[in-house]
């Protein structure tokens, strides 16, 4: 049957094959294309899982910190995003947007530190 999806050719080693030809048939399914686009899902969903997971292992290690730690961090951010235009000299830093900033330093620390080990 003719599909309107995006097609795309991949080559697997001959192990690779029988993997997924193991799981198709263990999962009495239809076709190698089924297999495989589950296979994919279940990798994706597997790497969304895992930098999650980096990510709240990152912030449950975080303390919490002391009025003036804290109070230092809102002047850095507010100086960095006024500076980038993101924000007026009068207007302030709620805690959502202090948690939120803190969330995607986190994330790209995680992310560095992953370059980073790869690069060894």
């Amino acid at each position: 049957m003719p599909t309107e999806k995006p097609r795309v050719t991949i080559t697997v080693s001959e192990d690779q094959l029988k993997e997924i030809e193991d799981y198709r048939f263990s999962r009495k399914l239809r076709s190698q294309t089924q297999a495989i686009n589950d296979l994919v899902r279940a990798g994706l969903e597997e790497l969304k899982r895992q930098e999650a997971e980096k990510i709240e292992k990152a912030s449950s290690s975080i303390q919490p910190e002391p009025e003036a730690v804290k109070k230092n961090t809102v002047d850095l951010f507010r100086d960095v995003l006024g500076r980038a235009g993101l924000l007026g000299p009068d207007q302030d830093i709620s805690d959502n947007d202090l948690e939120f900033l803190k969330a995607m330093f986190l994330a790209m620390k995680a992310h560095f530190q992953e370059r980073e080990e790869g690069r060894q």
